[in-house]
């Protein structure tokens, strides 16, 4: 499990990232709206306190949190989406990276294949003939 209680899987395809995403982002809704009971506790806590000009900056300063918390879950979704093409984008120019690297490297085992044969009929001939 990551930091944030998430299952790690190894060699994760892209279907497990959506499912950890879609696990984490459900979880942040949950603490979000456990934190927005939480104010709304304490706004009505502190209503009852604070003076009608503390009151009118402290409405406005709720209203910018709330703006931050609504952008970021609306972006979050966005950058799940495009962070799991990345990586999917990213795993084929590794695999075919990776398949060209192979293929190189046989092409260049053939080749000395190929290099050594002649030369061991070669130095087989020059044996027999000094035999003789």
């Amino acid at each position: 499990m990551d930091a944030g209680g998430l299952p790690v899987f190894q060699n994760a395809n892209p279907a497990q990232h959506q499912i950890n995403n879609q696990i984490h982002t459900l979880q942040q809704q949950q603490i979000n709206q456990q934190l927005q009971h939480q104010l709304v506790q304490q706004h009505q806590q502190q209503s009852d306190v604070l003076p009608p000009k503390r009151q009118a900056v402290v409405d406005r300063l709720k209203r910018r949190i709330e703006n931050y918390r609504r952008r970021q879950s609306d972006s979050v979704p966005r950058f799940n989406q495009t962070f799991n093409s990345v990586c999917e984008q990213q795993n084929l120019e590794t695999s075919v990276l990776q398949k060209k690297f192979l293929e190189s490297k046989a092409k260049k085992a053939a080749k000395k294949t190929d290099k050594k044969q002649p030369d061991n009929t070669l130095a087989g001939n020059l044996q027999s003939s000094v035999h003789v």
